[in-house]
């Protein structure tokens, strides 16, 4: 198995760096499990038949919760993402 041509360059060597650096793949994680309860409030936002007000509220609050909950010991992680939806809600 050769090495790509990319791996004699700086920008190559930083980028396997980061790909086997077990941080990298730790905040990967984290930005999943944030973004999940996310996206599913967008699926039931896409969905042809309009949801009500309501149904949306709940959906936000209970990815809100979900958050808070992955997230209970390490609430700091995800304080910066609340503050952002709470914000975009409230406005």
């Amino acid at each position: 198995m050769g090495l790509s041509v990319y791996a004699k360059y700086s920008e190559g060597k930083r980028f396997v760096d980061s790909v086997l650096n077990s941080m990298f793949w730790e905040e990967c994680a984290l930005i999943l499990w944030i973004t999940e309860p996310l996206v599913r409030v967008l699926q039931i936002v896409d969905n042809d038949d309009r949801p009500a007000m309501g149904c949306l509220y709940e959906a936000i609050h209970s990815a809100k919760e979900k958050m808070l909950r992955i997230f209970q010991k390490r609430r700091i992680k995800v304080q910066a993402f609340l503050d952002i939806i709470n914000n975009r809600w409230d406005g």
